[in-house]
C-alpha cells in the first residue's frame, strides 16, 4: 500500500519469501497465504508495469488454489482464484499492449494466446471481457501485423468476437 513500487515489490518478495518457507516446513494450512501473498507481490509488479512479472505471480496463485480445491474444499478458495484469473487477465491484456507498442508483434501474439487460453478455464465474465477487449485492441493498433503473427504462430484465423470496443 504505498506509492513506491520498487519499495513495494521488495516487500511483497520478501513476504513470499517468508510465506513460502512456513509453508515448505509442513506448515500446509499457510499454503493459502503462499497464494495470497503471490497475489499482493503480482499487484505490485503490476503497478510497477513489469506485466509479465505479474502475470507469472497471478498464474502461480492460480496453480497453488487448483491444488488447494482439488485436496480440500473448492468453496474455500474459489473467491481467491477468481481475483487470480481476474488479475492475470488484466495482466497478460497489458503485456500485449506493451508488446506491440514496442513492435514486438510475435511476443504480443504470444501473450494474447494466453488469455484466451484462460477463458477456456474460468467462466468469469470479467475475463472473458477482458479477452475480447485484449484482442481487440491489438486489432486496433496493427491488424495486419497482429493478424499474420496469429495465423503463423496458430495456424488458425484471427479470432472474431461480436463485441467491438468504442
Amino acid at each position: 500500500m504505498t506509492d513506491d513500487a520498487t519499495g513495494a515489490m521488495a516487500a511483497g518478495e520478501e513476504g513470499l519469501a517468508i510465506t513460502r518457507r512456513l509453508a515448505g516446513s509442513g506448515g500446509e494450512e499457510v499454503r493459502p497465504l503462499v497464494a495470497d501473498r503471490l497475489r499482493i507481490l503480482g499487484r505490485a509488479r503490476y503497478r510497477a508495469a513489469d506485466d509479465e512479472g505479474a502475470a507469472a505471480c497471478f498464474e502461480e496463485a492460480e496453480t497453488v488454489l487448483r491444488e488447494l480445491m482439488e485436496t480440500g474444499d473448492p468453496t474455500a478458495h474459489g473467491a481467491g482464484l477468481a481475483a487470480a484469473q481476474s488479475a492475470l487477465c488484466k495482466a497478460l491484456g497489458a503485456a500485449a499492449d506493451g508488446h506491440l507498442g514496442a513492435g514486438r508483434t510475435d511476443e504480443a501474439v504470444a501473450a494474447l494466446r494466453r488469455p484466451r487460453e484462460l477463458t477456456g478455464r474460468t467462466a468469469l465474465t470479467d475475463v472473458h471481457a477482458g479477452c475480447v477487449s485484449a484482442f481487440t485492441r491489438s486489432r486496433d493498433r496493427d491488424a495486419e501485423g497482429t493478424g499474420a503473427a496469429w495465423r503463423r504462430m496458430t495456424g488458425e484465423p484471427w479470432p472474431s468476437f461480436v463485441y467491438r470496443l468504442g
